[in-house]
This record gives C-alpha cells, structure tokens and sequence, in this order.
C-alpha cells in the first residue's frame, strides 16, 4: 500500500513541477498577462494539478498497460 501512495504522490508532484511553469511561460508568451493575473493562473494550475495530478498519473499508467507501451 505504502508503494501506491509514494507513486500517486510522485505523480502529483512531478504533474505540478511540469505544468506550473509551462502555463506560466505560455501566460506570459502568449496571453500576455500582468504579473498579478500570472500569480493567480499559477496558483490556480497548482491547485488544479495538486487534486489530479496522482489520478492522471495512474490513468497514464493503465492507458500503457493497455497498449502494451514499454519505455525503451
């Protein structure tokens, strides 16, 4: 049990290290938002990531075990 919780942890925390600075630099390229407006995508992208960044990881997961996907 212990193994499913560091994993889902793990992808929680790996979900949030990626995206958070990518939407950050696509709000700031792209949108061309105000620091304040930045600082309220990001948090809101790390709340959003913190509640399914595990699930989405282990969607990801059964997703390659069905297509019998192996990383080489």
């Amino acid at each position: 049990m212990e193994n499913k919780y560091r994993q889902y942890l793990l992808d929680t925390c790996l979900s949030v290290i990626f995206w958070v600075p990518v939407i950050g630099i696509w709000s700031i390229v792209v949108a061309k938002l105000e620091y304040s407006e930045l600082l309220s995508i990001m948090a809101g992208t790390a709340a959003i990531n913190i509640s399914v960044g595990g699930f989405y990881g282990k969607l990801l997961n059964k997703w390659r075990e069905t297509l019998k996907y192996e990383h080489q």
